[in-house]
């Protein structure tokens, strides 16, 4: 699962629901606090499933060596803010982009 605070700052956890022992365990706690159906046991179930799932309002992340861990979830309902997009990242136009020959 990605959590995009900007096109920059991606903070990734991983659901592991076909694994063994705790990785699974906490992949099913993960899935159940996210409104999942206990039910769902592999990866095919949760997909057919995962547009049903509560978005986090917020998370808490933690550094954890050169990787962030996301360490909480927040479901309270809120709407995430607005952002706003400097002018120089917005498109200019929406023209078709023309392919040109590599050069090399």
């Amino acid at each position: 699962m990605d959590y995009y605070e900007s096109p920059y700052s991606i903070y990734s956890e991983w659901i592991c629901l076909e694994h063994g022992g705790r990785a699974a365990r906490r992949a099913h706690r993960w899935w159940i606090r996210h409104g999942g159906d206990p039910a769902v046991i592999t990866v095919g179930e949760a997909l057919q499933q995962a547009a049903t799932l509560r978005h986090p309002s917020h998370i808490l992340v933690q550094e954890d060596g050169k990787y962030w861990r996301v360490v909480r979830h927040r479901f309270d309902g809120a709407e995430p803010p607005e952002v706003e997009v400097e002018q120089e990242y917005e498109y200019a136009d929406d023209s078709p982009l023309v392919e040109e020959e590599a050069p090399f």
